[in-house]
């Protein structure tokens, strides 16, 4: 069994504990399958935009914006070619996993020019691109339990709202039932 069947089992397993009673393993064990996943789709120039983290409900995996490179053009909502490439990645490794995901896209908290398309409709149509790259890479859509964009409300780095990290799509592989 290859490890990314092993964790794909793992994950399919009954699962009705909270991500704090998960075994220490879990996340180390999904990055490593991520960056060599990554590294077979001629993606791993991108590892440093995922960020893999415990949540309450799951396993939170932020796909950011980092200073010197971007995943979206400025103020555009559809992934530029780094960002598709590294979302239909990640997909790919989803898609052999059961559980429930959510999506959610974030904005920086930079004020958008008069006339321009808010941060709220950004982040949202953000949410929306990664869900039709996710749909693409092989992922079933009733797996999908919700997809919103929430600004500039969730910083990842609350003192520094404005830094390129805030901007992000956050993909929740939901692990409580």
């Amino acid at each position: 069994m290859t490890e990314r069947s092993a964790i794909a089992a793992y994950f399919g397993a009954e699962q009705s504990t909270a991500t704090d009673q998960l075994p220490q393993t879990t996340v180390p064990a999904l990055e490593r399958l991520l960056s060599e996943t990554l590294a077979q789709h001629d993606a791993a120039n991108l590892q440093a935009h995922i960020g893999i983290e415990t949540a309450p409900d799951g396993l939170r995996i932020n796909l950011t914006d980092t200073p010197d490179r971007s995943l979206f053009n400025s103020g555009a909502h559809k992934f530029n070619e780094d960002g598709t490439a590294l979302t239909l990645a990640l997909g790919a490794i989803l898609a052999d996993m059961p559980q429930s995901l959510r999506i959610e896209g974030h904005t920086d908290a930079f004020k958008t020019p008069l006339g321009a398309e808010s941060n709220w409709t950004i982040s949202s149509a953000r949410a929306n691109a990664a869900l039709d790259l996710l749909h693409q890479a092989g992922i079933a859509p009733d797996r999908f339990k919700a997809v919103t964009g929430l600004a500039a409300t969730t910083p990842l780095i609350p003192t520094r709202p404005h830094a390129s990290v805030n901007r992000r799509i956050s993909i929740v592989l939901e692990l409580s039932q």
